[in-house]
């Protein structure tokens, strides 16, 4: 009985690695990298998302390259309150939007728009904390659908 665990355990991990598996955002497999980057909005989103988007800047010169221009706009929306009108949840919504030029001029654009529920902390330091690590999380989040975008336009 354990001889057999171990053999199907075996291989399924010999299946597991021989899958082929590739990331999708693999640097090497995208045949474009970023130029330029202006970014206008909230400071801590904008400075998540070039951080990210930093490492598409290789210059390579088999690929396209994209300058861009990002916008965003950052709202925390009360969604109820306490008897007392104390607010005890927040939506965190972050809207992006894009604007990729290649050298050609052809230009790609899109928004991007992401909403995260946040409760309401009795301390605020702490809701401060969480409501940063959100704002993180999301502009992560929107630097991918970024790099998604620039690789399905080519």
């Amino acid at each position: 009985m354990f001889n057999l665990k171990k053999l199907i355990l075996f291989t399924f991990l010999i299946m597991i690695y021989g899958c082929g598996y590739t990331p999708l955002f693999n640097e090497q497999r995208n045949n474009f990298n970023i130029g330029e980057i202006n970014a206008t909005g909230d400071r801590q989103i904008n400075n998540n998302i070039v951080s990210y988007l930093k490492k598409f800047q290789k210059k390579d010169e088999n690929s396209k390259e994209y300058d861009l221009i990002i916008s965003t706009n950052y709202a925390k929306i009360v969604v109820d309150k306490d008897n007392k009108g104390n607010p005890k949840n927040y939506n965190i919504k972050v809207k992006t939007s894009v604007i990729a030029t290649s050298p050609t001029g052809n230009e790609v654009s899109k928004i991007f728009e992401r909403t995260i529920s946040l409760a309401a902390q009795t301390k605020k330091i702490d809701e401060k904390e969480l409501e940063s690590k959100h704002k993180e999380d999301i502009s992560d989040l929107i630097g991918k659908d970024i790099i998604f975008l620039l690789t399905t336009s080519n």
